[in-house]
């Protein structure tokens, strides 16, 4: 027998009532006149419900019950990343209505071949709107084997509740698809970039007390935000958590010991502070109340944890450190570099932890790091994640190979 659903009434002005009800994790609802049809609007519902109620479960139905229970458990620190992608890719679609029982391996992979023709979106909160904006390409491989492993997911929790005798979705991979264009090499600012970067400062204009008081605050939080993004290759959600008590500060530098959120077992790792993080970190701290000093780095206005959609101000540093916003691309909050030496490419927050890699392999800082010793510092799960910066290392075959071709295309340039 299907459960019931239920529904409240609550005022909602000017003598009216709001009805609202949960169904299978849509909510629905209706204003009328007064309570009793309030009322009478959601039994009316409920009847449909009862009379409609599938008498099998289908993937939508245990999606919502999944996801809800990783939330509460706490087993995940994406949870709201997955809801995002469950909802918009997986609990709309064809398959969420199917059965779960009657769901087989050629239902998962049309699935997957669907969502890699589907036009990629963003979707961002403005004056309250929610708005969406097409990127003008389809999803990645990436993002679709992110949707896959969801599914997968769901149907293991599935087979171990008993729902369903075997998982479908562990016997599909994600279609191959056509390359992209290898962007990555230039996807890290250059030193001089750095230089600009660190230089920018921030807070209210003038030359009065209260002025220049905002403006080192300000300018120490922001500046110990990028040095520690770009001189310790932390991820934006280790910098989002990361509390004073992981911070040691001693002599010019220190060391940052990443315990949580956790990526993979090998994401917990200390790393050491090059002396312009630490440096950045101390006049930071400094300035900080004591009763800051308790919990994380980079609180927010209420002293906790920032939104996970914190864009980390990184949108205010157009134009200002030589680095152009993109036509077109505000929404995304993306920076262009308009004067390098190579094509402009689009500047990312995460490429910060791109730049500290980069620079380790080719040895910016005085001694050239090694592939195992950059994934270790990183906290990949593997070198064969590290590898897509191989062709910055000069004693890898990759890099030697990449200098072979670049010093054949010179010398063709010369003979022509």
């Amino acid at each position: 027998m299907a459960r019931q659903p239920k529904g409240t009434v609550r005022p909602y002005g000017d003598g009216r009532f709001r009805a609202r009800i949960e169904i299978h994790g849509e909510h629905h609802s209706a204003i009328r006149a007064d309570e009793q049809a309030a009322y009478d609007w959601l039994e009316a519902v409920k009847a449909v419900h009862l009379a409609e109620a599938p008498k099998l479960l289908t993937l939508g139905m245990w999606g919502q019950r999944w996801l809800r229970q990783r939330e509460v458990s706490g087993q995940t620190a994406y949870a709201e990343d997955e809801r995002a992608y469950w909802d918009l890719h997986v609990g709309g679609s064809w398959l969420a209505r199917r059965a779960l029982k009657h769901i087989e391996p050629k239902h998962v992979h049309r699935r997957l071949e669907e969502l890699l023709k589907t036009e990629a979106i963003q979707r961002y909160w403005s004056k309250g709107e929610l708005v969406t904006v097409p990127l003008g390409r389809s999803l990645s491989r990436r993002s679709v084997t992110k949707i896959h492993n969801l599914i997968r997911g769901a149907f293991y929790a599935a087979v171990v509740a008993g729902e369903v005798d075997s998982n479908p979705a562990a016997a599909v991979q994600v279609p191959a698809t056509q390359e992209r264009p290898d962007t990555d090499e230039w996807s890290w600012l250059r030193v001089e970039e750095m230089a600009r970067l660190e230089a920018l400062t921030f807070g209210a204009q003038g030359d009065t007390p209260r002025a220049k008081r905002d403006r080192a605050r300000k300018t120490a939080e922001r500046q110990a935000f990028y040095r520690a993004a770009m001189f310790t290759g932390l991820r934006k959600s280790e910098l989002r958590h990361l509390p004073w008590s992981r911070v040691k500060l001693f002599g010019p530098s220190g060391v940052i010991e990443v315990r949580a959120p956790l990526k993979s077992p090998k994401a917990k790792r200390d790393i050491p502070l090059m002396p312009q993080a630490a440096e950045a970190l101390r006049e930071w701290r400094e300035l900080q109340a004591r009763a800051d000093l308790e919990g994380f780095v980079w609180p927010a206005s209420s002293g906790g944890l920032r939104h996970r959609k914190f864009r980390w101000w990184w949108w205010d540093q157009k134009q200002r450190s030589g680095l152009g916003h993109t036509p077109g691309t505000r929404t995304r909050a993306r920076l262009r570099a308009v004067d390098r030496a190579h094509d402009p490419v689009d500047v990312k927050l995460h490429d910060l932890r791109d730049t500290f890699a980069s620079h380790l392999l080719q040895g910016t800082w005085g001694e050239r790091y090694s592939l195992g010793e950059v994934a270790q510092l990183l906290g990949h799960t593997s070198t064969k994640v590290t590898e897509r910066y191989a062709h910055l290392d000069p004693d890898s075959v990759q890099g030697r190979m990449a200098r072979m071709a670049l010093h054949s295309r010179q010398e063709a340039d010369t003979e022509g």
